[in-house]
C-alpha cells in the first residue's frame, strides 16, 4: 500500500515537474499552447451554436411543455439534464479534438523532453513498421471513444474515467515512439496504474482540462520515461 501511495504521489507531482521543464524551455510551452487556442475556439463555437439553437433542439428532443403538474416537473428535469449533458459533451470533446489535431506537436515536445529524462533513446522505427503501428493507434482511439461513450451516462464514472483516459493518452507518447502494440501499452499502464491515477487527478478539475492538457505532455512523458528506464526498455524497438 505504501508503494502505491508513493507511486500515486509521483504521478501527481510529475505534472509539476513538467511545468518546471516548460519554464526552462519557454519555446515548447508556446508550441503546446497552439492546440489550446484551437480547442478554445472549438468549444466557444459549439457553445454558441447550442445557445443559439437550444430551444429548437430541446423541442425536437422533449415532449411539449405541460402547463402544470408532475409532467411539468419531469419536463424541467429533462430540460436541465439534457442541457447539462450537452455542455458536458462540448467540454469533453474539446480536449479530444485538440489532442487529435495536436498529436504532431505533442510528439515533437515529448521527444524533446525524453532527451532530458531518459538516457536510453528509442531506435528509429522503419517505415513499414510505422505503418503497422497505425493499426495500434486505431485500436487505442476505439478503446478511448468506446469507454467514453459507455461511461458518459453513468454518474460518478463519467467524472472519473475520462480523466484517467486522458492521462493514459498523455502517458502513451513514449510507448508509441518505441513501437509498443496496443496490448503492450495497456499492460505497461497497468504496471504503473497508481502513478497514472495520480497524474489523472489533474484532469478532474472542472473546465480546466483545456489549460492542463497541453501542459500535461511533459508530465506524462516524464512518468513514462522513468518507468521505461526502470524496466530497461528505453531503447525498445518494434519486434
Amino acid at each position: 500500500m505504501k508503494d502505491s501511495l508513493i507511486a500515486f504521489k509521483g504521478g501527481f507531482t510529475a505534472f509539476i515537474e513538467g511545468l518546471r521543464w516548460y519554464r526552462r524551455h519557454p519555446f515548447y510551452a508556446l508550441l503546446v499552447a497552439l492546440p489550446l487556442v484551437v480547442a478554445i475556439v472549438f468549444v466557444v463555437t459549439l457553445l454558441g451554436l447550442f445557445i443559439e439553437h437550444r430551444e429548437g433542439l430541446m423541442a425536437s428532443l422533449l415532449f411539449d411543455q405541460p402547463a402544470f403538474g408532475w409532467k411539468l416537473f419531469l419536463w424541467w428535469a429533462l430540460y436541465i439534464s439534457s442541457s447539462l449533458a450537452a455542455v458536458f459533451f462540448v467540454f469533453f470533446t474539446g480536449p479530444i479534438v485538440a489532442d487529435l489535431l495536436s498529436t504532431p506537436i505533442y510528439e515533437l515536445v515529448s521527444a524533446r523532453i525524453e532527451r532530458d529524462f531518459c538516457t536510453q533513446q528509442p531506435r528509429e522505427i522503419r517505415f513499414w513498421a510505422s505503418v503497422r503501428l497505425l493499426r495500434e493507434e486505431f485500436k487505442k482511439a476505439l478503446a478511448i471513444l468506446g469507454l467514453s461513450a459507455i461511461v458518459i451516462p453513468v454518474p460518478i464514472l463519467n467524472f472519473l474515467v475520462p480523466p484517467f483516459l486522458i492521462a493514459c493518452d498523455m502517458y502513451d507518447y513514449s510507448m508509441a515512439r518505441r513501437g509498443f502494440s496496443f496490448r503492450q501499452r495497456v499492460s505497461f499502464v497497468l504496471q504503473d496504474v497508481w502513478a497514472v491515477l495520480g497524474f489523472a487527478l489533474w484532469f478532474t478539475i472542472p473546465f480546466l482540462q483545456f489549460l492542463i492538457m497541453p501542459l500535461a505532455v511533459a508530465g506524462g512523458t516524464i512518468l513514462a520515461s522513468r518507468k521505461l528506464e526502470k524496466l530497461d526498455l528505453g531503447s525498445y524497438p518494434l519486434t
